[in-house]
C-alpha cells in the first residue's frame, strides 16, 4: 500500500537525538501508512548502526561524504512514494496528533493554493522557537536589525494558523 506520508531525515553524527526523533515518529498514532527515510551524511558516530539495529522499518540511504542538507533531502524527496513529503530536523522530537494533523491539514486545504504547512516548534524547555521569517524586505532587516532579541516574533501570532513567508525547513510537510 502506498504511504501517505513520505518522512525524511537528513542524519549527521547524532546517533542519540536522532534515535529519540525515531521513537516519537513511531510512536505517533495516525490512520494512515507512512515511510521513513533517512538519509545519512557520512555520520562517523554510529548513527547507521543504531538505525540498522534498531529501526528496522526505515529506508536508509549512506552517502559516502557529508553532501550537506539541500542535496541529501533531494536524495530523500527522490525516493520517497508518498502523497506528501514530511521534511524534518533529526533533533525533532513529534508531539503526539503532530504528523496526523499536519497530513490532515494539507488534504483539507488541497484546493486552496496551500503548498506546506509547518507547526509550531517549541525547545525542550518548552519556550517558544522563532521558526517563521518573512520575506527579506528591507524594512523587515531592518526592523529584525533592532528587535533585540526578538526577531521574528513581531511579524506572526505563532498561537493561530495563518499564512506566512518563510517557515523553517526543520519540521515542514
Amino acid at each position: 500500500m502506498k504511504p501517505e506520508v513520505s518522512i525524511i531525515i537528513i542524519s549527521w553524527n547524532g546517533k542519540e537525538i536522532l534515535r529519540q526523533c525515531l521513537d516519537s515518529i513511531f510512536n505517533q498514532k495516525v490512520a494512515f501508512d507512512y515511510e521513513v527515510i533517512v538519509v545519512d551524511n557520512a555520520s562517523q558516530d554510529g548513527t547507521v548502526e543504531m538505525i540498522r539495529n534498531n529501526f528496522k522499518q526505515v529506508r536508509l540511504k549512506t552517502n559516502e561524504k557529508n553532501l550537506g542538507f539541500a542535496a541529501a533531502n533531494n536524495l530523500g524527496i527522490k525516493m520517497a512514494n508518498a502523497e506528501f513529503i514530511f521534511l524534518l530536523n533529526q533533533d525533532i522530537e513529534l508531539e503526539q496528533g503532530v504528523l496526523e494533523g499536519l497530513a490532515r491539514f494539507l488534504k483539507k486545504n488541497s484546493g486552496n493554493r496551500i503548498a506546506a504547512v509547518a507547526p509550531m516548534l517549541n525547545y525542550p524547555n518548552g519556550d517558544l522557537q522563532m521558526s517563521l521569517r518573512p520575506f527579506p524586505t528591507p524594512r523587515n532587516v531592518l526592523s529584525d536589525a533592532f528587535s533585540f532579541g526578538k526577531k521574528h516574533a513581531q511579524y506572526y501570532d505563532y498561537q493561530k494558523n495563518q499564512e506566512v513567508d518563510q517557515p523553517m525547513a526543520s519540521c515542514l510537510m
